[in-house]
């Protein structure tokens, strides 16, 4: 009860009273502006890095549309966003152990045998595009997310943040579980998504240089000092289904993905290869009150023989005026010899119409050669829209 105490005061402290959503005209064009301010507090015990008590992310995004003659709409979108995440793994990376032979997961965003990192809070532009939406698809130039992580499916917990996989917020730290095949973050690029067709769409992208430094994902920067192959010259390709069936009132969700690129500034030659592949798939199953989920993925990690794979299960329901869900989630990565497990059980409250909380437990297991650590706790996640 102390927890969901603090946390609420931390909300209403964060809470901005000098901003608010804005709608408008702009002569013919439209305008909305609009964020969110997202509080995690974390208690719990590790035998790993520790844990982080307070962690928290402020975003703004933004966008002008004008809807054509012929009914195409063109516009531009605009995401900026702060955060401190768990000062030993930002971006999504982190040194896993000290003690051992270096080495570096290309897709896990992980390495061993390097110094554990002490990083400070951040600021990043993660969307600047301008895209033509009309009848023959979308079509979008710029700072984006690719088709791949755009598509994913599976499962999904009442967190929005400190959630089992793709963690944006981890106050454990130890949350090393990607589901989501990303392999550039929001570099720049060009997408095109197809019309969506008895809940059918397909969509490609390419992304000329994963250089793009971003908050949850970034693909440039070295590990505690360990040098990473950079990522360029990347494809994304994916299905995305979604469609509700009237008779039973069932709505299903199913992604299936595929993403390759080159790799270059390779560091050993013997170690990685020239190329990284990553294949993604997940369906969720959803009811008037249930949903269940499951998702799976798989890459080469960039290194021959080197593969990191990982799946998710999950469930989702509501009563007793809540969101619930719990979801496990696995993954192993063989170049580093590494297995990490997650299990998260939370609920949601929507306390108004710009307020939400969500309380629970997370466990998380991280299990290398010659180091084991386990972290288990309480979380809260407060998240304030404007």
């Amino acid at each position: 009860m102390r927890l969901v105490f603090i946390g609420i005061v931390a909300a209403i402290v964060a809470q901005p009273t000098a901003l608010a959503e804005f709608e408008g005209e702009i002569g013919s064009w439209d305008y909305e502006i609009g964020g969110e301010v997202v509080t995690v507090l974390g208690a719990g015990d590790s035998e790993g890095i520790g844990w982080e008590p307070a962690l928290f992310e402020f975003g703004v995004e933004g966008g002008l549309e004008r809807v054509l003659d012929n009914g195409a709409e063109i516009g531009v979108r605009l995401t900026w966003r702060a955060q401190r995440d768990h000062p030993a793994r930002t971006g999504g990376v982190g040194c896993l152990d000290e003690g051992t032979i270096p080495a570096v997961g290309v897709f896990f965003g992980a390495a061993i045998g390097c110094g554990i990192e002490d990083t400070g809070p951040r600021a990043s532009v993660e969307a600047a595009y301008a895209y033509i939406d009309g009848g023959y698809g979308e079509l979008t130039i710029g700072r984006d997310l690719g088709i791949a992580s755009r598509f994913y499916e599976g499962p999904r917990d009442v967190f929005s943040h400190a959630r089992s996989s793709d963690a944006l917020l981890d106050p454990s730290g130890q949350s090393f579980i990607r589901l989501r095949a990303d392999l550039t973050g929001p570099a720049a690029k060009v997408s095109y998504t197809t019309p969506r067709l008895l809940g059918l769409r397909a969509g490609v992208s390419f992304t000329p240089e994963g250089d793009a430094r971003g908050l949850d994902w970034d693909p440039v920067r070295s590990i505690g000092g360990l040098d990473r192959p950079q990522i360029e010259s990347v494809w994304d390709a994916g299905l995305n289904f979604s469609r509700r069936f009237r008779e039973s009132g069932l709505r299903v969700r199913a992604g299936v993905t595929y993403s390759e690129g080159d790799l270059s500034e390779i560091v050993s030659p013997l170690a990685f290869s020239d190329n990284i592949s990553v294949t993604s798939g997940g369906v969720e199953l959803e009811w008037e009150r249930l949903a269940v989920a499951a998702s799976a993925l798989s890459s080469d990690n960039g290194v021959s023989g080197g593969d990191y794979d990982a799946w998710s299960i999950g469930a989702r329901t509501t009563g007793f005026g809540a969101d619930w869900s719990l979801t496990i989630a696995s993954a192993e990565d063989s170049v580093l010899q590494a297995t990490s497990d997650s299990a998260v059980i939370g609920a949601a409250w929507t306390l108004s119409d710009n307020l939400r909380l969500a309380v629970g437990y997370q466990r998380n297991r991280l299990e290398l050669p010659l180091f084991e650590a386990d972290s288990q706790g309480a979380v809260l996640e407060i998240t304030h829209s404007y």
